[in-house]
C-alpha cells in the first residue's frame, strides 16, 4: 500500500511513527522554523520554474500550465511572491515522485502518476525516466521469454513504458 522498495520503510512508518511525532515535538522551534523556510523557498523555486521558466512540460497539469503561459501577455505568468503567497496559503503545492511532480495539495502519495490529472513532467525529470523505461523493457522481456502467464503484470508493465514514451515524445526526448 505504501509503495516502499524496503518493508523497513513501511514497518517504521506503520509502527514508529508515534515515535517520529514525539521526536518532531522536541526538535528545536528554530531549526524547525528554518527547515520550513527552506522547504517553503524550494517549492516556491520549483513551482515558479515550472510556471515560468520551462521551456517544455508534459502531463496534464504541464500541459494546462503551458496553455495559460501561451494566453498571457507577459513573459512571467506568475510572480514569485505570488506563487509564495499562494504557497503559504496552501492553494499551491508541489510533490516530487519518482516520475514527474504533483500539483494536487492534498497528495497522498499513493496515485497511479500514469493517469494523475495533477501530473507535470519537467524536461531534467523525463530525462531521469530514461533508465526506468529500460528497466521495465527488461522486465517485460524476461517475463514474456519466461513464458510466465501473468496478463495483468505484463499489460501494466507495457503501459508504464508507453506512459514514459508519452513523456518523451512530450519532450521530443529520442527513443527506440
Amino acid at each position: 500500500q505504501f509503495k516502499h522498495m524496503n518493508i523497513a520503510m513501511t514497518s517504521w512508518y506503520s509502527n514508529q511513527a508515534h515515535l517520529a511525532s514525539y521526536f518532531d515535538m522536541m526538535m528545536d522551534s528554530e531549526l524547525q522554523a528554518e527547515i520550513a523556510d527552506e522547504n517553503h523557498a524550494y517549492i516556491t523555486d520549483t513551482l515558479y520554474y515550472i510556471y515560468n521558466e520551462a521551456e517544455t512540460l508534459a502531463g496534464p497539469e504541464g500541459k494546462r500550465i503551458l496553455e495559460l503561459r501561451k494566453s498571457s501577455d507577459t513573459q512571467i505568468y506568475i510572480s514569485r511572491s505570488e506563487i509564495s503567497n499562494q504557497v503559504k496559503e496552501g492553494r499551491l503545492s508541489i510533490i516530487e515522485h519518482p516520475s514527474g511532480h504533483c500539483t494536487n495539495p492534498s497528495c497522498n502519495r499513493v496515485c497511479d502518476m500514469t493517469t494523475c490529472q495533477f501530473k507535470v513532467v519537467t524536461k531534467e525529470k523525463a530525462l531521469e525516466l530514461v533508465s526506468m523505461r529500460e528497466r521495465f523493457i527488461s522486465k517485460f522481456q524476461a517475463i514474456s521469454e519466461a513464458k510466465v502467464n501473468q496478463p495483468n503484470i505484463l499489460s501494466n508493465i507495457y503501459y508504464q513504458i508507453r506512459s514514459i514514451e508519452k513523456v518523451f515524445d512530450e519532450h521530443d526526448i529520442a527513443y527506440s
